[in-house]
């Protein structure tokens, strides 16, 4: 096993094509879209509620378009400078009468503030008069989270070149070859699975230590959790290939099976906003990896716990387990004829 994995590792070290697409491409390309592409389909905000009253809230909540994150109060205007959220409204009662007061924090260019500031004048008859509003806070670094979509697609198609390197030895007559000499076939796959594994998981790494050295905003409270879940994502990918080129005789059909991952990227709302789509593409969706993925970095973004990704983790992880096992079982009997 040893030897198998030393020698994967020179292969895909030599590979110099496959190193600057797992390493170098995903931290250049999406760190400079991070900067090109300040878009994003929902508005965050966060909303501190200091009363027992929440018709404020509730207003704030039924506007479209927006995500509430939760925050604490003394952060706000570190997270608005960093990008994370947009505005914050902060809720205090009056000292003498009651009364909400209502203090809106936000960027220069927040397209939301007029929006939340007539939610808030129509949810209390009252608190119209008693909003204080603090306008001056700068946006700092770009926010990684906008350039999610596209970097989470090259890193589940990158395991590609895996499948393509298992049906190579396969054609090539170098699996034989290698099973000869004493090798088992579960061993032969596990170590050059392993091998992209690690790799993959370093160029993330990458793409993570660059964006902390260069304060880059990941959205979460954690950057560490951000990590977890790419790390994941490749191995989704690494499991997904393994099995794809279990049933493909060809590098030209291992493509064929790799447009699932388009398709299901399509359905699962990682390349288009997934609240917008149809009713039954949404239910599809729902059953896609890739929208465990995303779910499960919404949840660690607004509830700031990795705990609560817990439930599209282990869907995840079962995926890749049947996968896996699935894909090396008939990767080991599978011979090209």
């Amino acid at each position: 096993m040893k030897n198998m994995i030393l020698t994967s590792l020179k292969l895909f070290t030599r590979n110099k094509a496959f190193l600057f697409s797992v390493t170098v491409i995903p931290t250049l390309l999406f760190l400079l879209m991070s900067v090109l592409l300040p878009y994003s389909e929902k508005h965050s905000i966060s909303v501190i509620n200091n009363t027992d009253n929440t018709a404020i809230e509730n207003s704030i909540n039924a506007i479209d378009g927006i995500t509430l994150i939760e925050a604490e109060e003394s952060k706000i205007p570190e997270l608005i400078a960093k990008g994370t959220i947009e505005l914050a409204v902060i809720i205090a009662e009056s000292p003498y009468d009651k009364t909400p007061i209502v203090q809106l924090i936000s960027s220069d260019n927040c397209e939301v503030y007029e929006a939340v500031k007539l939610a808030v004048n129509y949810a209390s008859d009252d608190s119209a008069n008693n909003i204080t509003t603090v306008n001056k806070v700068k946006r700092g670094k770009h926010n990684l989270m906008n350039t999610l979509p596209f970097m989470l697609y090259k890193f589940l198609e990158g395991a590609s070149v895996l499948g393509a390197m298992i049906i190579a030895d396969r054609k090539k007559h170098i699996k034989d070859r290698i099973l000869l000499s004493g090798v088992h076939p579960i061993k032969y796959i596990s170590s050059i699975s392993l091998v992209y594994i690690i790799y993959s998981c370093i160029g993330s790494a990458v793409y993570c230590l660059v964006g902390m050295v260069m304060k880059y905003d990941f959205g979460m409270k954690t950057p560490f959790h951000y990590f977890i879940m790419l790390c994941i994502a490749n191995l989704f990918s690494a499991s997904f290939y393994i099995f794809a080129a279990s049933v493909s005789s060809s590098e030209e059909a291992l493509q064929g099976m790799g447009t699932l991952i388009l398709i299901s990227s399509f359905m699962s709302g990682l390349l288009f906003p997934f609240d917008y789509m149809p009713k039954v593409f949404k239910v599809i969706g729902n059953c896609c990896p890739q929208r465990w993925i995303i779910k499960g970095i919404e949840n660690i973004r607004e509830t700031g716990t990795f705990s609560s990704a817990i439930p599209q983790i282990c869907l995840l992880l079962t995926a890749i387990v049947l996968l896996m096992t699935i894909g090396i079982y008939r990767n080991c009997n599978k011979t090209h004829k």
